[in-house]
């Protein structure tokens, strides 16, 4: 489902943390140690958790410094892709919405909503998500992959061409995008072949 574009995991930047330049968990930790309620102490521990695969303790870090700043809507993004990592759903969903609430133009939030979504077959909904991503950031190759995998399971050809070309414009090492849209346009050709319309399977082609 659209794996290979998602690269490393991407997630909302903590706030800059005064007199810690580049975070680090040791001089984190240091300053938890004096100050334990230091809001963008925990959100920046809370990325470096997650970005290192220690989802219990990022969900912990973001519900410490939701405690302190909880209508932070980048925040709540990342706890719900945390919940998503750690297979929690219901959890992440609620979370996720509840950060698009407070701040609409979250691309990250709408993008793992529709993932969830398409897990859990919900696909109305997943393209409705997707849309609206695609409405903040057209440009976005993950979003476009999953919308050409929707449409393409639907069989709504001409929709998930579209949408296959823009992630693969995207990104250029899409090679699913690129591959499937290959096929579709193989295949649309083929059957202008059979029906004997040569001139438009070969402008397909081209």
């Amino acid at each position: 489902m659209g794996a290979e574009i998602r690269k490393k995991l991407e997630i909302y930047p903590a706030p800059c943390v005064p007199g810690i330049a580049a975070p680090a968990r040791s001089a984190l930790s240091a300053l938890l140690e004096s100050c334990p309620a230091h809001g963008a102490a925990l959100f920046a521990l809370g990325n470096i958790a997650l970005r290192e695969g220690c989802v219990e303790e990022a969900i912990r870090c973001y519900l410490q410094a939701l405690e302190e700043t909880p209508d932070a809507a980048q925040l709540r993004c990342n706890l719900g892709i945390a919940y998503q990592q750690a297979g929690l759903l219901d959890e992440a969903m609620s979370n996720l919405r509840q950060s698009m609430l407070r701040q609409a133009d979250l691309v990250l939030s709408c993008l793992h909503l529709a993932e969830i979504q398409m897990i859990r077959g919900e696909e109305d909904n997943a393209i409705g998500s997707l849309e609206r991503l695609l409405r903040l950031s057209p440009e976005n190759a993950r979003g476009n992959l999953l919308l050409a995998e929707l449409y393409d399971r639907r069989g709504q050809k001409d929709q998930a061409k579209l949408h296959y070309d823009q992630a693969y414009t995207a990104d250029p090492k899409c090679s699913a995008a690129r591959n499937r849209l290959g096929e579709l346009c193989f295949l649309e050709g083929k059957e202008l072949i059979d029906a004997g319309k040569y001139e438009e399977a070969f402008a397909v082609w081209a």
